[in-house]
């Protein structure tokens, strides 16, 4: 589809040259998370969450099992609390609930285990449970899930990724709407990439926000904060050197995750901040503060569409001129908005750059 050479973006270039490419920012965004989640920490801790999910979901009698544990446990909530939620297996970029619900439910989910495995926690269990037997094959699965899901590898793993990668999960959203504009996603995009840079320049102070998070469901499994062992010739995994296991996850999970996260931010997201970065100079909030060079090149492009190509730098003062003493929350600040503002008969080059723009969506949803 997006080829530049035998793709359906040649083939429309080949009868309007003038036409602009741009890949939708809610598959951008999936593409950032997928990748982001391709490394070995992430990409492990994601396969024992489809195989638990898998576990529950292949066994009426297992998730009965796990929705009474957890009614016996919250015989107060007005709803019922879901066992597991799966893992969508085509958008990563929806997955946040399920991670989301997998933590408010992880407690549950071990004594699941633990009873199945080995017959304990009977009492947490309910009555329609307390003499029930488990096949060979079910007892050693869950002994299996239950040793990966209460280490503290995965714990650390899990949260680290949940807790970093909730920034993107609002914006998921947001990019889905039929409303938005490249001049919004731009903005947003802009937004969260600042937000990834900042955890990033003040990373001892986040990291150790987010530790406690997984030191406290550790030791709610019984589990104790380790760090695996780390030897001079393994190459398999990040081995750098640490004196306990903060250190040791800050520097081997989450700096290499966050870094990838903003690396694949900028990656994915890089032809819609070029473009976008030419349209901010129509937009009166940031008009005033933007240069004409890029604004000059898009005249030069489009010369041709525009009505007096050669009035446009006179039209643009006059332009600015409409805006300079309104206050910011006053000025239109998305490409819809803009266009409305703007008076076909007195600007008549600004008015088709915008419609020009703001034909151009942002996602496949506009």
């Amino acid at each position: 589809m997006s080829s530049d050479n035998v793709g359906v973006q040649r083939k429309i270039k080949n009868e309007s040259s003038k036409a602009v490419y741009i890949h939708c920012s809610g598959h951008c965004l999936n593409l950032v998370i997928a990748h982001s989640c391709s490394l070995p920490n992430t990409r492990n801790t994601i396969a024992k969450l489809k195989n638990c999910c898998l576990f529950f979901f292949a066994s009426p009698k297992r998730e009965s099992l796990l929705q009474s544990i957890i009614m016996k446990a919250l015989p107060d909530i007005s709803k019922p609390r879901e066992g597991l939620i799966d893992l969508c297996r085509t958008r990563w970029s929806s997955r946040h609930d399920s991670y989301r619900h997998f933590y408010q439910v992880y407690c549950y989910v071990v004594i699941a285990l633990e009873y199945i495995a080995y017959g304990a926690n009977k009492d947490a269990c309910g009555e329609d449970f307390t003499n029930v037997t488990w096949d060979t094959t079910s007892r050693d699965n869950a002994n299996s899930l239950l040793t990966s899901l209460t280490s503290f590898d995965f714990i650390i793993s899990f949260l680290t990724m949940y807790q970093f990668l909730s920034h993107l999960e609002g914006i998921t959203v947001k990019l889905q709407g039929r409303t938005v504009d490249i001049i919004m996603a731009y903005h947003e995009i802009a937004e969260v990439k600042s937000v990834y840079k900042d955890i990033l320049r003040n990373m001892d102070e986040e990291f150790s926000r987010v530790y406690t998070q997984p030191e406290r469901m550790a030791y709610s499994v019984n589990t104790e904060p380790t760090k695996p062992r780390t030897v001079g010739r393994q190459i398999m995994r990040n081995n750098a050197p640490a004196i306990n296991p903060g250190e040791y996850y800050q520097r081997n999970l989450a700096i290499p995750f966050l870094n990838h996260i903003s690396s694949e931010l900028e990656s994915q997201f890089s032809d819609l901040s070029i473009l976008s970065s030419k349209l901010l100079g129509l937009v009166p909030s940031t008009l005033c503060v933007e240069g004409g060079a890029s604004l000059q090149n898009v005249v030069e492009f489009y010369a041709e569409d525009l009505p007096s190509a050669d009035l446009f730098p006179q039209e643009l003062l006059r332009w600015k001129h409409r805006f300079q003493n309104k206050p910011p929350e006053e000025c239109p600040s998305t490409a819809a908005q803009v266009l409305k503002e703007c008076d076909e008969e007195i600007f008549l080059n600004i008015f088709t750059l915008l419609k020009i723009y703001y034909s151009i969506s942002a996602t496949m949803q506009t």
